[in-house]
């Protein structure tokens, strides 16, 4: 049995060693801020590969006070998104697109976020718990915007075992789920893609169309549903807000009109690659494009007017 002396000497030397530790944590922290900003994203590269557990120990400076691994199931898709966007890795997009690559091309990195987060950190352990979780609620965004996009009526598709992709009904429930979470814009927190996400793709060409109908769209839920039927009857699918017409003839009988195919024209001439929602210069005015549906197409006044209000951006709205 050890005694008294040796237990105090023991204990003496944990408080000698504590107190060392203590003051290298301190002094690497200080380090770390003053150099943060020449190096931003090497840093925040160092600090995610250590949560992915891929971290080189002799080289990262973060692998003495970070616990390998000790974030991944926590946050492992969100740092593997941030690796990538720091390496600039940005693949084309083929015929379908899994909703997980819309998320992460969705997501914003900021180069500088580990600076503001050491900056305002009151010391290391702060830092190194708050750095990952600072990007949370951008993340969690990110993986609101697919249901958005299905609220604004993108179509969803998933692919079998043979790699034939098809068509999600808008019964499905999760469909269902998207929509209504796309509506009420609910996020939560988190740093992994949501289960539902991993399934489904959007088509690219869907993807592109969509841009078209709603860039710099900030409008009310009635020009919201005018927006989503046109869209609809643009890509040939059926009208989220009566099912009933899900059948495409009885939606061509029922949407293949002049007005509706005006609607698409206008979004062309109009709102097509020379319009830049930030540059007034580019914003079409009410009378040009009702002058040029009533010169042009035979509208009346009413018929033109309906046509600019549909489709005309929330802030080109008073132009």
């Amino acid at each position: 049995m050890a005694s008294k002396e040796e237990l105090s000497d023991a204990e003496g030397r944990l408080a000698t060693e504590r107190a060392k530790h203590a003051a290298l944590k301190i002094e690497f922290y200080s380090r770390l801020k003053a150099t943060i900003e020449k190096t931003p994203n090497e840093l925040t590269k160092f600090y995610l590969e250590v949560v992915l557990q891929i971290d080189d120990p002799e080289q990262n400076p973060f692998s003495c006070c970070l616990k390998s691994g000790s974030h991944k199931e926590l946050f492992g898709d969100l740092a593997k998104i941030i690796i990538s966007k720091i390496d600039g890795l940005n693949e084309d997009r083929n015929e379908y697109v899994p909703l997980t690559r819309i998320i992460a091309d969705y997501f914003h990195y900021g180069e500088y976020s580990i600076s503001a987060v050491a900056h305002r950190s009151k010391n290391l352990d702060d830092f190194l718990y708050e750095f990952i979780h600072s990007f949370e609620e951008d993340f969690a965004y990110s993986c609101l915007y697919p249901c958005t996009l299905v609220n604004q009526g993108m179509v969803l598709y998933r692919q079998n075992d043979s790699g034939v992709f098809s068509r999600v009904s808008d019964e499905d429930r999760h469909f269902k789920y998207m929509f209504m979470k796309g509506h009420y814009g609910e996020i939560t927190l988190t740093g992994n893609y949501p289960e539902w996400t991993k399934e489904y793709y959007f088509k690219n060409e869907h993807i592109l169309a969509h841009r078209r109908f709603f860039d710099g769209f900030e409008g009310d839920a009635e020009t919201l549903q005018l927006r989503r039927k046109a869209f609809r009857a643009h890509i040939d699918e059926g009208d989220i807000d009566n099912p009933k017409a899900e059948n495409k003839d009885s939606l061509k009988n029922r949407y293949e009109s002049r007005l509706m195919g005006l609607l698409a024209k206008v979004q062309d001439r109009y709102y097509g690659g020379l319009f830049d929602p930030n540059n007034r210069e580019t914003w079409p005015t009410q009378a040009t494009i009702t002058d040029w549906l009533k010169s042009n197409h035979g509208l009346s006044h009413r018929e033109a007017e309906s046509i600019d209000i549909v489709l005309r951006p929330d802030m080109a709205r008073r132009k």
